[in-house]
């Protein structure tokens, strides 16, 4: 007899998922065929790369010069236009804390 069955593998047994009408403790021949390839658990690191690697659309080449721009070393003067550098409190950059403004609320150590 043949009968194709549709299972799912939990817990390192392979479930059926409707009944079977077979005795108890019938033995039988399984042929296993995927519905999908098995996804691989991946680093968090290299689930970036591939977004990072994933090409960009629709970007004007002035954006993509930022975009591609090492941030450690200097950029283009940015054109503020003619209103000029909007006013506010100044900002730094803390390794493993991100922007800080200047005279702004502290944040708790993380």
């Amino acid at each position: 007899m043949t009968l194709t069955v549709e299972a799912i593998y939990e817990d390192g047994v392979l479930k059926p998922m409707q009944p079977i009408a077979l005795p108890e403790g019938t033995h039988v021949s399984v042929v296993i065929e995927t519905h999908f390839e098995a996804q691989v658990a991946k680093s968090p690191a290299a689930i970036l790369a591939a977004i990072a690697d994933l090409p960009m659309e629709n970007v004007d080449p002035e954006t993509q010069r930022w975009l591609e721009a090492e941030l450690v070393e200097d950029l283009p003067p940015y054109e503020w236009g003619e209103q000029g550098m909007p006013s506010g409190k100044p900002i730094h950059y803390t390794p493993g804390r991100g922007f800080v403004v200047e005279g702004g609320k502290s944040l708790p150590d993380v």
